[in-house]
């Protein structure tokens, strides 16, 4: 059974704003001003909400990773870590709403292209922000288990497409989403995944995959390799 959730406006960290805008030092005063102009917009723009369903791991063929009831994703490095350590996924789907995407799209026509990116890039640290709130509301639902961090389409070698069969699990329409024939989500400031739980020392001393991946972009390699790790 999925569950719906309503995740409460989720606190945006300011440097990792400015981190997304290529500032990794002090902010020049105008960039610090902009960035939190736009933060105190933001709160009225961003409404975030997940669902998700849990489901236990039937088996691993070697290349795809089979669910209970007949759902499965095509990955061999996420696949063969999951089943290491992880005796079930959540498969969710979040997004923060379209009013944000709506006033960039805005921004953006008026020729406000500072402010678009400002408030875009704060768009993105808000989906990933709540990604992360909605990981511990499934940590303690399930006590006695650890998770590990999301793992999505397009991430390592798991291919866009599979965010069909996330779609095809899920009713995003509880939540306004879209999938568009290419695999894009709608709004843009969404994420689908799937988080894997298990017994603590399992999920603990399993090596991340991450940690093996090239693929610098994705939001679990670059916090894998920072000093806080996950």
């Amino acid at each position: 059974m999925s569950e719906l959730l309503s995740i409460p406006n989720v606190e945006v960290d300011k440097q990792r704003v400015a981190c997304r805008l290529g500032y990794t030092s002090a902010l020049p005063s105008a960039v610090n001003k902009a960035i939190d102009e736009a933060l105190d917009k933001a709160k009225d723009l961003i409404s975030s909400r997940g669902i998700y369903n849990l489901k236990k791991i039937a088996s691993f063929s070697g290349e795809s990773i089979l669910l209970e009831g007949g759902v499965s994703f095509t990955t061999v490095k996420i696949g063969s870590y999951l089943v290491k350590c992880c005796d079930r996924v959540a498969v969710f789907l979040l997004t923060i709403g379209h009013d944000l995407e709506k006033k960039v799209d805005k921004l953006m026509a008026e020729g406000d292209f500072p402010a678009t990116l400002v408030l875009d890039a704060i768009g993105s640290e808000a989906v990933d922000t709540a990604a992360n709130y909605l990981k511990e509301l499934i940590r303690k639902s399930h006590e006695g288990m650890e998770i590990t961090p999301y793992f999505s389409p397009g991430c390592g070698d798991w291919k866009l497409s599979g965010q069909g069969s996330i779609f095809n699990l899920l009713d995003s329409s509880k939540l306004g989403m879209e999938l568009t024939e290419s695999y894009m989500m709608i709004p843009r400031k969404s994420i689908s995944g799937i988080f894997g739980l298990g017994k603590v020392d399992r999920v603990t001393e399993a090596p991340i995959p991450c940690k093996f991946c090239s693929y610098k972009n994705c939001p679990n390699w670059a916090l894998f390799h920072s000093k806080k790790g996950f």
